[in-house]
């Protein structure tokens, strides 16, 4: 009887010393992946912040774009305002002068 209860203090030890080798392992595991959710979950803030930084920028030039465009097409219908009253302008220009000549001409041959 006392032999047998050597040999289970003797299992009993070992298998407390392969627990405390699994315990130490698994801690040590658990150590490392906690330390690499940390660094995951920085990655993870910095792509964050660099997607709303390229984000802001985006919608930053978007507007600026849609100004000049804006600009450019406001300057352009000014462009087309101005030359649309010069052509007018210029028929009107056109149509005084074929009448002038006409006088003109009436005017000599009755001279």
């Amino acid at each position: 009887l006392t032999r047998a209860n050597e040999e289970l203090t003797s299992k009993l030890g070992t298998h407390r010393e392969d627990q405390a080798d699994i315990f130490e392992y698994l801690n040590g595991e658990l150590a490392k992946k906690t330390d690499e959710i940390v660094h995951l979950e920085e990655k993870r803030q910095e792509l964050l912040e660099a997607n709303a930084n390229l984000v802001a920028d985006y919608e930053q030039k978007l507007i600026a774009q849609r100004e000049q465009a804006g600009m450019d097409k406001e300057g352009m219908e000014q462009q087309i305002s101005e030359l649309t009253t010069a052509l007018e302008e210029l028929h009107e220009f056109q149509q005084r002068k074929e009448e002038l000549e006409r006088e003109n001409a009436e005017t000599k041959a009755t001279l």
